[in-house]
């Protein structure tokens, strides 16, 4: 495969086998460790060395000619299985749009990225109880985060006690090849996690009966009164488990963005279940409540360095790493200056487009623009980029009259991040 170009599907085909028969036939000599495994799929993954770009023609071509069974999961926006055996296959993840889901594995191998780039965030879950199988509680620690260009490749470690990540894909369409074993019981079930401290089963509790069913009937009644789901997701709380409780809140979750609404949650969960259950998930709703505003902000934006940005805010957890990754995106930049214009190209942006907030508002409420607004309405005229740099490296401003002006952005949730040492 040395230098090929993969403009057909053949090439694909060729490439999926090529890899399975090498780590197949290593694996097999190392008794098929799991240890063993990583190491034979990360090494047999940078050994590739050829061009391998999203082409829809070749794709379709793939899936109406392969004989390889291609399973029902649906993990990415489009995914290719290249090729499998018994103890392995290969699979070519197409992402076109963006994720934070933070997520364990009930398999191991390696991935590497072959178009685009990602955010790539490493976590640590501490439980300090075990609510049941399905759900823990405890706290969720960010263990570091970096920017993965195009060829890195990074081993997966299966548990929860493994590689627990969340990959942003900062470009569409972004490709990532994936090498791995089947799915093991040992590893299972495959967590999904939420800061700052839950972690819960979603593959398995989206397939639960009565989820599903509660999640047909919710979706239904919100289509007719919006207003009308969070009094029957209320009562239905009444009579659930915690860990069905939870993943029904975590899927209806935009029925308690009011304060008013989540301490209602909060009672009724304290009341039924236990305040530590309540305290962590009120915190995690409201977490999804900013993140939401930020990834509706950035839906809003077309500048790819603005988006880039909402990007950082939106999974890395302080200035210093924010720094670091802008640092090693744009090489010539200064991540200080290159933040400082971003903020206030997305205040302008939102200034300068009243009207077009409006329109927008009258359609769909505009949650998009709310940050930007927000950000605006804080940066008193006049305020310059050095202002904004002076803020981001925790100094004041002085104004005129030699007063200095206090940070502003302070006091956004949503801008945290970059202002957290």
């Amino acid at each position: 495969m040395s230098e090929m170009k993969l403009q057909k599907s053949v090439n694909l085909q060729m490439l999926g086998q090529n890899l399975l028969e090498k780590v197949e036939m290593r694996a097999r000599q190392e008794n098929y460790s799991n240890a063993a495994i990583q190491t034979i799929a990360r090494e047999q993954l940078q050994a590739i060395d050829c061009e391998l770009l999203f082409d829809p023609g070749v794709w379709a071509d793939f899936i109406q000619s392969t004989s390889v069974p291609q399973g029902r999961h649906w993990f990415s926006d489009i995914p290719l299985v290249l090729a499998r055996n018994r103890n392995f296959y290969v699979e070519l993840l197409c992402w076109m749009s963006a994720t934070t889901d933070i997520h364990a594995h009930a398999f191991c191998g390696a991935f590497r990225v072959m178009q685009g780039s990602s955010v790539h965030t490493r976590y640590r879950f501490d439980p300090t109880r075990w609510v049941s199988d399905s759900l823990g509680l405890g706290r969720l620690e960010c263990e570091g985060s970096e920017y993965l260009h195009g060829g890195t490749v990074r081993e997966i470690v299966p548990g929860r006690d493994g590689l627990v990540h969340s990959l942003f894909h900062l470009d569409s369409p972004s490709l990532t090849l994936l090498v791995r074993t089947h799915t093991t019981v040992a590893a299972k079930p495959q967590l999904g996690f939420f800061p700052p401290g839950l972690a819960i089963d979603n593959p398995g509790l989206q397939q639960d009966e009565e989820v599903r069913h509660l999640t047909r009937l919710l979706a239904a009644v919100g289509r007719k009164d919006r207003a009308s789901v969070a009094e029957l997701l209320l009562q239905t709380f009444k009579w659930l488990d915690a860990a069905r409780l939870v993943q029904l809140c975590l899927s209806f979750s935009t029925s308690f963005s009011s304060e008013e609404d989540r301490h209602r949650l909060v009672d009724v969960v304290t009341r039924y279940h236990d305040e530590e259950l309540a305290y962590i998930l009120d915190e995690t709703l409201l977490r999804l409540g900013w993140q939401r505003q930020i990834r509706a902000a950035r839906e809003t934006v077309d500048d790819p360095e603005v988006r880039f940005f909402l990007a950082l805010l939106l999974n890395l957890r302080d200035r210093s790493t924010i720094f670091r990754v802008v640092q090693a995106r744009f090489p010539e930049r200064n991540p200080a200056k290159a933040c400082a214009e971003w903020l206030l190209s997305l205040s302008r942006l939102r200034s300068n487009a009243i009207a077009f907030m409006q329109e927008v508002a009258t359609r769909s409420e505009g949650p998009g623009y709310r940050l930007g607004s927000r950000i605006a309405s804080r940066i008193p005229a006049g305020n310059t980029l050095e202002a904004v740099q002076l803020w981001l490296r925790d100094e004041d401003q002085i104004s005129e009259d030699g007063a200095a002006v206090s940070n502003p952005l302070l006091d956004l949730p949503e801008l945290a991040p970059l202002f957290r040492k």
